[in-house]
């Protein structure tokens, strides 16, 4: 169970980011084709993905956190950066979700 979530502390906050960025390129790509069904489809299922990831995000960070804290992190550089990105980022996109806080 240490080894998934080592991996989880890293991986998890990096490919969760992977997937945002994807979400949102895809509602870039979308939103020059101009209205459509389809495209609004794929739209709401975007913010739905990103929602879920948002919430992976926060996750694979408190993991992240935990380990450093209890000392077991495989390497600690790289889980200290990826608990602060995504620790600050899912701080930023769950707030603004929940509360409507923010720019």
């Amino acid at each position: 169970m240490l080894k998934y979530f080592q991996w989880l502390s890293i991986a998890g906050v990096w490919g969760s980011l992977l997937l945002i960025a994807g979400c949102f390129a895809l509602t870039g790509i979308i939103s020059f084709s101009g209205p459509s069904g389809s495209a609004w489809a794929l739209v709401i299922s975007g913010m739905i993905l990103v929602i879920a990831a948002a919430h992976v995000l926060a996750i694979s960070s408190l993991v992240g956190i935990a380990l450093l804290a209890i000392g077991k992190a495989r390497t600690v550089p790289a889980t200290a950066v990826s608990a602060f990105a995504g620790g600050s980022l899912s701080t930023f996109m769950l707030w603004r979700i929940y509360f409507h806080i923010g720019p």
